[in-house]
């Protein structure tokens, strides 16, 4: 960008040619001023707003006793309004909006924490972040930013892994299954908003929601191998095209953690054929285990290589 300026300049004829490399040195310099002092800015007003919230936490347990119940909810109910009306009348793209929405997707799992503290409901913990997540959306409906949608999903998620726990305790695994549709919901959502909208911002996030996903996935194929569930061959087919998909991509990251997702499941797949004995477990194990990261760090290191070539 520097340099486009600077020869602009030069083809306009409003330098010449001997003070070429100090204009540009002049410009790299106030451009790194500038640089510098926006991040400053940006990082003192998240920090304000975090701060913010921290200190409304601080003031309730302080004055817990000596607040009556309607000034606590209209307290954080009044944060909430003023923080989506400096959000609403300003452009939704600015610093200031951004902060202020966080600020109020905070504000309200507050009020639903008050809300459960003050009427002692005994409901599980589910609830508020199932509530949290749902109310969240509001907010998430005028948002682009990506740090609103990261903090939605560790609610969402928050709330389905607290469900499986708390109500569906005799499936304890249903909680990762359900986190993965959630996370394939994501990940479909954030594709088209990159490819359809141009909304190149949310790229981070998606190829944080790949990484996600495929965790999730290995972790229920692992499971499936243990228990031998008669789903795991329908899983295995599911898990071919994925992993395809995923060699595809060009983040070395995403390509990293899809080998290392390949090495646990054949490895996997040859403790399982070792049966109940146990000594056949270990060496299958152990062989497929040296086989398979030879064979696929060796794709990696090839793919990293490629990369740089390019």
């Amino acid at each position: 960008m520097i340099m486009r300026r600077v020869h602009k300049l030069f083809v306009e004829e409003r330098i010449e040619i001997d003070r070429y490399d100090e204009v540009s040195q002049i410009l790299e310099i106030n451009a790194s001023k500038k640089e510098l002092k926006g991040w400053i800015d940006s990082f003192l007003l998240w920090m304000g707003g975090l701060f913010f919230i921290a200190g409304v936490i601080f003031f309730f347990s302080y004055n817990w006793d000596s607040l009556d119940k309607f000034a606590k909810f209209g307290l954080v109910f009044a944060i909430i309004l003023a923080t989506t009306t400096v959000a609403l009348t300003r452009p939704l793209s600015s610093m200031v909006s951004q902060v202020a929405l966080l600020v109020a997707m905070i504000a309200i799992g507050l009020e639903w924490m008050l809300f459960g503290q003050i009427y002692q409901t005994g409901a599980d913990a589910w609830n508020l972040f199932f509530a949290w997540s749902l109310f969240g959306l509001l907010i998430m409906a005028t948002s682009t930013h990506t740090l609103h949608w990261l903090t939605w999903l560790i609610i969402a998620n928050t709330a389905i892994y607290l469900y499986a726990v708390q109500v569906l305790s005799t499936y304890p695994f249903s909680g990762i299954i359900a986190m993965a549709l959630l996370s394939t919901i994501m990940i479909l959502i954030l594709y088209l908003l990159i490819n359809k909208y141009d909304m190149k911002h949310f790229m981070w996030l998606y190829e944080l929601n790949l990484t996600y996903f495929l965790t999730l996935f290995t972790l229920i194929i692992i499971r499936e191998f243990v228990e031998y569930d008669s789903v795991l061959r329908w899983l295995l087919l599911l898990y071919i095209p994925t992993i395809w998909f995923y060699l595809k991509q060009t983040n070395i990251i995403i390509i990293s953690l899809t080998v290392l997702s390949q090495i646990l499941v054949i490895s996997s797949f040859f403790v399982m054929i070792g049966g109940r004995d146990w000594e056949a477990k270990i060496v299958l194990g152990v062989l497929s285990l040296i086989a398979s990261s030879f064979v696929l760090i060796n794709y990696l290191l090839k793919r990293i290589k490629d990369a740089k070539t390019h």
